[in-house]
């Protein structure tokens, strides 16, 4: 079995690095672990701890990026696999 790792997707037209959300979720306050991927054409990051503050963390990101690139959904896990 052969898997492809995609770094770079579009959505809704513009061009979104997900290692670039990544690293911006990741450095904000109480994040210890971040992902994003992509599902159904919208961003979603996966974060740890479960004690995140959503809301801070939804305010940090979108006073950095851009409104594209601001995840939808934000899903705290225990930790990441």
């Amino acid at each position: 079995m052969i898997y492809v790792l995609i770094f770079k997707v579009t959505i809704n037209g513009y061009r979104v690095e997900l290692e670039e959300v990544s690293a911006v979720v990741s450095k904000c306050p109480g994040v210890n672990e971040a992902i994003v991927m992509v599902k159904d054409n919208a961003l979603i990051a996966f974060v740890s701890p479960l004690d995140v503050d959503v809301d801070l963390l939804r305010r940090r990101v979108a006073s950095v990026l851009p409104h594209y690139m601001i995840p939808t959904s934000l899903i705290k896990l225990d930790s990441l696999p």
